[in-house]
């Protein structure tokens, strides 16, 4: 696939699937979100357009800020041209950079019941090439939504340090494999409810931190 088609392609999480109509409609309906972190940028078509297009669909205009997150320089220089012309564009911020300070060991992501020898012999190496490229963010303050699909060997990591910021919402995608399975247990034995769960395709959730006031009724 070229690099020019690439720039048109819906993203994994689009709203013609459960994950993105849910994010969607997470950002529409509770317009308290103001500030979104996004981990995992590819082309920005995907998680990125769904919280613009939650945002642009409120009854009253009321924009979101979104930090939208991507190590591969070449995803990342895809993201910020897809969305040079776009409706929207005004309200993300796309940084080459990363959340997460370590990926899981090798061995780690062997011994995993997912794990899948051609994915990681296509993938790891330049996954690691870019995660050690990618310069480390540091965030300040707090944000009311953070979305964990980035790299799929640093999941739990991105996790950690976006409890640094005392999300309201988390939204994890890909929680039937390594990438997030671990994210959504601890989360909901510690400091998260979960709103709404989906097995289809890897897996999605989305989580609200407990005792945190929000103006969303439901969410499907």
């Amino acid at each position: 696939m070229s690099f020019i088609s690439m720039s048109v392609v819906p993203g994994q999480i689009n709203l013609d699937n459960a994950g993105g109509r849910a994010l969607f409609e997470l950002v529409q309906k509770d317009t308290s979100i103001k500030n979104i972190v996004d981990i995992g940028s590819w082309n920005g078509l995907g998680t990125t357009l769904c919280c613009v297009l939650g945002a642009i669909s409120r009854p009253a205009y009321q924009p979101v800020a979104i930090i939208s997150l991507e190590t591969n320089t070449e995803f990342y220089n895809l993201a910020v041209k897809t969305w040079e012309q776009r409706p929207g564009k005004e309200m993300i911020q796309f940084i080459n950079g990363r959340l997460a300070t370590t990926m899981l060991s090798e061995n780690e992501i062997r011994s995993h019941p997912t794990f899948i020898k051609d994915h990681f012999d296509l993938w790891y190496e330049s996954d690691k090439a870019y995660f050690q490229q990618a310069p480390k963010i540091n965030l300040q303050g707090t944000v009311d939504l953070v979305i964990i699909d980035g790299g799929e060997y640093c999941g739990f990591s991105d996790y950690e340090q976006s409890l640094l910021l005392k999300p309201t919402y988390l939204y994890l995608d890909d929680t039937r494999t390594q990438k997030t399975d671990k994210v959504l247990e601890h989360a909901l034995a510690n400091d998260y409810d979960l709103l709404f769960k989906d097995d289809a395709r890897n897996g999605f959730a989305v989580l609200r931190r407990k005792g945190a006031s929000s103006n969303l009724m439901t969410v499907r």
